[in-house]
This record gives C-alpha cells, structure tokens and sequence, in this order.
C-alpha cells in the first residue's frame, strides 16, 4: 500500500469538498469533555466550608441548580446527536466522493439521518463494553483494597491497566472500520462489528500504520491550530496595546 498517496488523496479529498470540513468540526469537536472530579468532604473543609453549609446551600438554591442541571443534560444531548448525525454524513460522504458521485452538505446530511440510530445504538453498546471491562477490573482491585492485601492490590492494579490499555487500542483500530462497515455496506450493527473485527485482523499491519498516520496528522493539525491561535491572539494584542499606549501619550 502506498501511504504517502493514500495521505494525498484523503487531503485533496478534503480540500476539494469543504462541506466535509463542517461534519469533522461537529464530529471532532463535540466529544471533548473531561471527567469533573466531585470535592470530598476533607477538600470542603480546607477551603473553609464543611458538610452542612454545603447542604444548606443546596436546599436553598435548588430550583437555580435543577435549572443548570436540566441545561446541562440539554447540552449533552445536542451535542451526542449533532456529532452523531455528523458522523454518518461524513463516512458516507467521503464513500461516495471517493466513488466520483455528487455529493454536498445536504445529501450528507439525509446519510447522516438514515444511519442516526444505527450509529447511536453502536456508540451506546461501546460505551457499556467499556464499563463492563471496567467493572469487571475493577472489582478485584476494589476487594484487594478493602481485604488490604496491598501487594496483590498492586500487582492486579497494573494489570488491570495493562489489559484495560490493550483493549482501548484494540477498540481504536477495530471501531473505526466499524462504523465505516455500518454505513458504506449498510449493515446491521453486529455484523458491522463481526465484519469489523475480520478486516483489522486480515489488514493489521496497514490498519496500525494509518493509525499512526492519522494521529500524527491530528498532531500536526492542532499544533497548526494551536500556533495560529498565538500568532492571532498576539497580533490582536499588539494592535490593543498599541491603541492604548497611543491614546494614554495623546492623552499626556
């Protein structure tokens, strides 16, 4: 396989049809949230609040806090059917480019909302896989822990993440062949899986190079982004600072 004119071709693809560029916004750029850590009634107290106040505050401002949390869910919510919606569209849209067929926003959009459910249920039966493997590690540790075998707690703990770690980069190759699998040969959710699965183990030496070649573009791409963002943020701030220094020797 030549690599360098699968890169090329993808990036022309691309740069030739920039309604994809919308789709990868909404799919690369809506799944980013971090894990919020909760305060422990220790961290309460060292920042001068204790279990009580917290309470009080909570019963007293509880409509103000159902409100945020109804809000909160409101945006998850659009957010899980916008990049949902987002990532059929833009597997069949690039299919059907790369087949020389028409293709624009809205024709992606209709494969987006053809595939929604399929795709959804697909994220969903992931997503409980992964706390099951999780349930299923952790368990043990937590029984160790409590039992306060220390040792043993470490030597499965590592383990545990070993194994936790290899199933996560096996998910990453296998998954997005999947949804590829789901959408181009319109199949059922499992046989996307099966069929998934059967392509990575008889294709695992150029599935694991464009993998590798795919998050070294992610790389490049938001250094890219991360330098222009200074560069921008510089330049307005060199204009700002100018206009005051100005006004401020006008004003002397």
């Amino acid at each position: 396989m030549n690599y360098s004119e699968l890169v090329k071709s993808a990036f022309k693809l691309t740069i030739k049809n920039r309604f994809l560029w919308i789709f990868g916004i909404f799919l690369g750029g809506m799944t980013g949230f971090g894990n919020f850590q909760p305060f422990s009634k220790k961290d309460l107290n060292s920042i001068g609040l204790n279990q009580d106040k917290v309470t009080n505050f909570i019963y007293q401002h509880l409509s103000t806090i159902m409100h945020i949390a109804i809000g909160f869910a409101v945006f998850v919510l659009i957010i899980i059917i916008i990049s949902t919606l987002a990532q059929g569209a833009l597997i069949g849209s690039a299919a059907r480019l790369n087949q020389a067929e028409k293709m624009n926003f809205s024709l992606g959009l209709i494969i987006g909302l053809k595939y929604f459910w399929r795709i959804l249920g697909l994220s969903l039966l992931v997503m409980v896989f992964v706390l099951l493997v999780l349930f299923i590690l952790g368990l043990p540790l937590w029984l160790l822990i409590v039992g306060k075998i220390v040792w043993l707690a470490i030597v499965w703990g590592i383990i545990a993440v070993l194994l936790f770690l290899a199933i996560i980069i096996a998910m990453a190759l296998i998954l997005p062949y999947t949804y590829q699998i789901l959408v181009i040969e319109d199949k059922s959710i499992f046989a996307s899986l099966i069929e998934g699965k059967k392509f990575v183990r008889s294709h695992l030496g150029p599935v694991i190079i464009i993998y590798l070649i795919s998050i070294a573009a992610s790389i490049v791409f938001m250094t890219a982004f991360v330098l222009a963002l200074l560069v921008s943020g510089g330049i307005v701030f060199g204009i700002g600072y100018a206009i005051w220094l100005a006004s401020a020797i006008t004003g002397a």
